[in-house]
């Protein structure tokens, strides 16, 4: 199975993922951290990304086309799905927005515009949408106390990494990942924050090296 995007649990006895086997849809799962007990969370024919926890483990906020166009269309809105009872709702005004992150205070969900130019935030008491930034963004992550969010400008050199602030709006840059002085052809992604808010990174790279070992007689 082709797997991304995982996410544990409040609890951290459960991990949530989209994954798909091959010529398949993705669709999200959850794994039982102690069993390795695999099961998917909807059983319907839509396709499903990107989940985000509840605060108390019992919800699940996540993207897909809307239900109002047709499958594989670019029109994405945000979906709640309760584990108990499995039922889904859309969340209102949510059409074109997709990769939805939850607060862990409960209070907003973040999410990004389709084209990936427009960080949105949702006011879960207020049910209303405001804008935070606009620029390229993507994988939009929550600081450890919720009052600030991370993201990738991928159309940048570099994939610089920004913080900005949820009372202020302000942007700010944090780093460029072409500043770590590594070789040339390592390519880099913005995965999330280590404790401190500290920015981690995916580096892989695509150039190929010939060794020599010299082997025991």
């Amino acid at each position: 199975m082709q797997i991304f995007n995982m996410h544990w649990s409040p609890d951290g006895r459960q991990l949530a993922f989209m994954g798909r086997q091959t010529g398949t849809q993705w669709k999200l799962y959850i794994v039982d951290g102690e069993t390795g007990r695999l099961q998917p969370v909807l059983s319907d024919n839509h396709s499903e990304a990107d989940p985000s926890w509840s605060p108390d483990g019992r919800t699940l906020v996540f993207g897909r086309a809307s239900d109002r166009t047709a499958e594989g269309s670019q029109l994405n809105a945000i979906y709640m799905v309760d584990l108990a009872t499995r039922q889904v709702a859309e969340l209102p005004g949510s059409e074109g927005l997709f990769s939805p992150r939850w607060s862990a205070d409960g209070k907003y969900i973040a999410a990004v515009s389709s084209d990936k130019t427009k960080l949105m935030i949702y006011n879960v008491i207020n049910k209303t949408w405001r804008q935070l930034a606009e620029q390229s963004i993507d994988d939009p992550t929550w600081s450890q106390d919720d009052s600030a969010l991370f993201f990738d400008d991928f159309a940048q050199a570099g994939h610089s990494v920004y913080k900005v602030a949820l009372a202020a709006g302000k942007v700010e840059r944090i780093g460029d990942l072409n500043d770590l002085g590594l070789p040339k052809g390592v390519n880099f992604q913005f995965a999330g924050l280590a404790p401190g808010d500290v920015p981690l990174l995916n580096a892989s790279t695509s150039a190929a090296y010939i060794y020599s070992a010299d082997l025991p007689r």
